[in-house]
């Protein structure tokens, strides 16, 4: 079910540094990338999860889509892709999507959309199900 594209440290500098993207919320704790050229005044964070395929590396069209539009985007990774430690599962995907979505919304406050590219449409289904981020 997960087919994870998996780098070192090394090639994830590479890539992101070619696709002018920058981990996020920092190098030594990445949860996710983000464009390098932040938005002022932007409407509002859009956090992707994406779907069972590849990294997040691999999923900037919705950077390239929805920040012209005026939305800070963040392509959260999965535990187990791309340089993220972990191991896939249902279950760690879910747990670790909630912590980037605080993460975000600690950082960037309201408004912040969850979208989800199929694998990642479970992913925030199960975000939401399980625990309201927001305040309370």
């Amino acid at each position: 079910m997960y087919f994870p594209a998996r780098f070192t440290k090394e090639q994830q500098e590479e890539l992101i540094a070619g696709l002018n993207l920058q981990p996020w919320p920092s190098a030594s704790e990445p949860q996710g990338m983000i464009s390098r050229a932040p938005l002022t005044n932007a409407k509002g964070t859009v956090l992707v999860f994406h779907g069972n395929t590849g990294s997040a590396l691999h999923r900037t069209y919705y950077i390239d889509a929805l920040q012209s539009l005026g939305y800070r985007v963040i392509i959260a990774e999965y535990p187990g892709y791309g340089m993220h430690s972990g191991t896939p599962s249902e279950a760690a995907l879910i747990k670790d999507g909630i912590v980037t979505a605080k993460i975000a919304w600690h950082e960037f406050k309201e408004p912040l959309f969850l979208c989800g590219e199929s694998l990642g449409s479970g992913v925030v289904a199960g975000i939401a199900s399980r625990l309201c981020i927001f305040g309370r």
